[in-house]
């Protein structure tokens, strides 16, 4: 998979790593299938994924100029949604974008810790939690993070 994606995925979504190579994984197989039995998958304002038939044609071998037969065969494809718009700058606009630092109570003791790392904290619905938005409060009681548990 590509490492890239993963650490995003994983920065923005406060997933662990292997939770984020399983989905990623699943989804790539689940496309792979679909389009094994000819099923397009359309992803809203992303794209569809689908396949075509090529018949069989000629060609020419690059190395020796041979004339060649190519067989049929089925093609995966991809087309972006008009939908799908290019940020000029994606890099920048991620890596400008400062997590949000909460504090939470470890053994009673106050710690600042990133959004993304709150999972490999530990935190429960239970845990005390500290921004400047909501004071402390419980973690259960944050709407910004429910997506915890």
């Amino acid at each position: 998979m590509n490492a890239q994606l993963i650490e995003y995925i994983q920065t923005s979504t406060g997933l662990q790593k292997n939770t984020v190579e399983s989905v990623l994984s699943a989804f790539v197989k689940y496309i792979q299938i679909s389009l094994t039995q000819k099923f397009s998958v359309n992803l809203l304002k992303f794209g569809t994924f689908s396949v075509r038939f090529l018949d069989e044609r000629e060609g020419r071998n690059p190395k020796t100029g041979e004339n060649i037969t190519i067989s049929a065969k089925w093609k995966p494809r991809f087309k972006f949604s008009a939908d799908f718009v290019v940020n000029p700058d994606p890099v920048a606009e991620f890596e400008a974008k400062e997590p949000k630092i909460w504090q939470i109570q470890i053994d009673g003791i106050a710690v600042e810790v990133p959004e993304f790392k709150l999972h490999s904290y530990s935190v429960t619905k239970n845990t005390p939690v500290w921004s400047e938005e909501t004071g402390w409060e419980l973690a259960k009681n944050i709407p910004e993070l429910e997506y915890l548990f």
